[in-house]
């Protein structure tokens, strides 16, 4: 079955207005800068990025494909799998098929699983197959997309969407890293009282302001208001030796 939601926003506008509203508010953001050393010097925490070495009270881990490199220098890690994922963004001959007013979001609840959003800023409507790829690294991923799965994703829309089945016009690959569950992880890092982890089990975007909060009072010591019990760094799959993926399928 299909199941639709509410119209989408640009997450690259999202992300800009966020980094508006952090630097207003004092922060520094640091670009190009890698972290290449964490290390717990009791009561604080040094951090080498970019060549130079912060000293902070707090420390908030939120690194996406990379988690388990920074967690490692805390003496952690968790199960994940990365893997490389597709997207095509088709333009049909009647450019209003694709408009929001009558492609909704939706997702195919099916095996595969297939996702689709609309057009928005002038673009095309943008379809997905839901942890369709092939494992990887952030390393190591490739930015090339993969023919069989393109041929997967343009049979799904020629047989269901055969009204916005137009030439592709873009691919992009992006990455998937989830745990397990495919449940989001914001807790402290196991054995650090003031180092904090998230991790957004691929769909992290939309929850990006809570979850920002939530890491905030947390570090500052606030009462948190979101329930992040569901979320925690120590349930079994993320640590147990042989976890069962099932669910990534």
């Amino acid at each position: 079955g299909v199941q639709t939601c509410a119209l989408p926003i640009s997450a690259a506008r999202g992300v800009a207005a966020h980094q508006r509203i952090a630097r207003a508010a004092g922060a520094t953001l640091l670009e190009n800068a890698p972290v290449t050393a964490i290390r717990d010097v009791g009561g604080a925490y040094a951090v080498e990025a970019g060549g130079t070495t912060y000293e902070v009270e707090t420390l908030a881990i939120c690194a996406d494909a990379w988690t388990n490199d920074l967690l490692g220098h805390l003496g952690t890690r968790f199960n994940l799998r990365t893997t490389l994922e597709q997207v095509a963004y088709h333009r049909p001959g009647d450019a209003s098929l694709g408009a929001p007013e009558r492609f909704p979001v939706w997702i195919w609840m099916d095996d595969p699983s297939f996702y689709g959003i609309p057009a928005f800023d002038a673009g095309e409507p943008k379809i997905g197959q839901d942890a369709g790829g092939a494992e990887t690294t952030g390393d190591t991923r490739s930015f090339e997309t993969d023919p069989a799965y393109s041929a997967r994703l343009d049979r799904f829309v020629a047989e269901h969407l055969p009204g916005v089945h137009g030439p592709v016009v873009r691919e992009l690959t992006c990455l998937y890293v989830m745990p397990p569950d495919r449940e989001f992880v914001c807790d402290r890092v196991p054995g650090h009282d003031r180092a904090f982890v998230f991790q957004g089990a691929a769909h992290a975007y939309k929850f990006a302001g809570i979850f920002g909060r939530s890491l905030a009072e947390l570090s500052l010591g606030f009462a948190v208001k979101a329930d992040l019990a569901p979320f925690s760094a120590t349930r079994p799959c993320l640590t147990e030796p042989d976890p069962d993926w099932n669910a990534l399928i």
